[in-house]
C-alpha cells in the first residue's frame, strides 16, 4: 500500500506482523519417558493474535519450540496478556 506526500512522491508504508503474549503452565513429556518437564511463564507468538485460539494451537507451537509432538504437551493453563 502506498500512500502520497504534499509533492506527490510514493511513501511506502510497511506492515508489520503483531505478536500476542500468553502465559503459560504447561507439562512437557515425551512418550514412554518416565519424567516430565513443568513450565510456567510467558510465550510471546509473532504473527496475528489468533494464531493460538484454543488449547491445542497453543499446544502445537509450544511443542514445535521444544522439538515435541503436539501429543507431547499437556496444556494445564493458558491465557493472553494484554
Amino acid at each position: 500500500m502506498q500512500s502520497f506526500t504534499a509533492r506527490g512522491a510514493p511513501k511506502v508504508i510497511t506492515y508489520r506482523h503483531m505478536s500476542a503474549k500468553y502465559y503459560t503452565h504447561f507439562i512437557a513429556q515425551q512418550d514412554g519417558a518416565v519424567d516430565y518437564s513443568e513450565y510456567r511463564g510467558v510465550v510471546e507468538l509473532l504473527g496475528q493474535p489468533s494464531e493460538a485460539g484454543d488449547e491445542r494451537e497453543i499446544a502445537r507451537v509450544l511443542a514445535r519450540s521444544f522439538d515435541l509432538e503436539e501429543r507431547d504437551i499437556q496444556v494445564l493453563q493458558w491465557h493472553q496478556l494484554h
